[in-house]
């Protein structure tokens, strides 16, 4: 009788086994492949205005744009790292609802951040602009650049946790509104003389309208109704994350702010321009691991979120998650 039994079980095992490992398989491939696609869409994305600019701005210009497309990639990364990576850790040991209430304080501690950071932001560029210490022209830079920082960081809170939640297919879908914008933007700089400007503020628009649809698709996934402060509780992982996601960052971008304190900003383009006509594979290469580790979340095995950090093969460091290079 128990040895029926036990035969049954294994001709059970042996009937159901393939078929679910062939859709988990199915799956994956699935979500890597949306992965994948949704970051040559935006590595393309951005090696085209990159190419529109330096067809038709000056170096100066391109320098500009370069400087501040930088700036908002760093402090994105920094994000990314700081709130992704414990994240990865903490949500899989949660239930739902835990879950939801989870991002919810996340979100309004962000939100927080976010407007505290922009007044202090515009204080220091209207004192600036005011004493004369910056012209006209760069503080309307500075300005949009400060849009372009808030937008892509709310996007980007958005666009994590749907890559958690292994939801890549919407985010290509915003990607794709996000990226053509961007090729939009950067056409229209070319017909002004401020062309670095329009482009980032083109930027920070693209992140909103991409951020919204984003917060649209992710209003079943947050509690709204909890309680802030989970930030300070996961800061000593997010801190180690967003370090080693700094020098991760000095590595491979520090460069051209080194060139711009000890030449110009022309120099700046110039070397930029270079750099991305000769590495555009790398373009679409460098982001792909950006994606890798987001889509763990659900799917994977509880051993892999034994580790205190998240340790995984490709990362620069053992502290630094693979959604932490720069993804641009």
């Amino acid at each position: 009788m128990i040895a029926s039994k036990a035969q049954h079980k294994d001709a059970m095992k042996q009937t159901v086994s393939p078929p679910t490992a062939q859709k988990t398989s199915a799956r994956w491939v699935k979500i890597l492949g949306s992965s994948v696609l949704d970051q040559a869409v935006l590595s393309v994305a951005n090696f085209l205005i990159g190419l529109t600019l330096i067809r038709y701005a000056d170096d100066t210009q391109y320098g500009y744009y370069v400087l501040m497309f930088n700036t908002v990639m760093l402090l994105t990364m920094l994000q990314n790292s700081f709130i992704g990576t414990p994240l990865v850790i903490k949500l899989p040991k949660l239930d739902e609802i835990e879950k939801r209430q989870w991002l919810g304080s996340l979100h309004k501690d962000q939100s927080q951040w976010l407007g505290s950071g922009t007044v202090i932001l515009l204080l220091l560029i209207s004192g600036l602009w005011a004493t004369g210490a910056i012209t006209t022209t760069i503080t309307a830079l500075a300005l949009a650049a400060v849009a372009a920082i808030i937008a892509s960081l709310y996007r980007e809170f958005f666009r994590n946790t749907l890559l958690l939640y292994q939801r890549p297919q919407l985010v290509l879908l915003a990607d794709l509104i996000y990226a053509t914008g961007l090729i939009a933007g950067g056409l229209i700089a070319t017909q002004f003389t401020v062309a670095a400007t329009i482009a980032i503020l083109a930027t920070a628009l693209s992140a909103l309208a991409g951020g919204r649809l984003l917060s649209h698709w992710m209003r079943n996934l947050i509690d709204t109704r909890a309680a802030p402060g989970r930030l300070m509780t996961i800061a000593p992982i997010g801190l180690w994350a967003a370090s080693g996601a700094g020098v991760y960052w000095l590595l491979n971008q520090g460069y051209s702010f080194v060139t711009a304190f000890t030449l110009d900003v022309a120099a700046v383009g110039a070397l930029a321009a270079a750099r991305l006509l000769m590495m555009p594979v790398n373009l679409v290469c460098t982001g792909i691991q950006k994606q890798i580790t987001p889509l763990h979340h659900i799917g994977c095995t509880p051993k892999i979120h034994e580790s205190r950090y998240t340790n995984l093969p490709g990362s620069p460091w053992p502290w630094v998650p693979l959604s932490s290079a720069t993804p641009y």
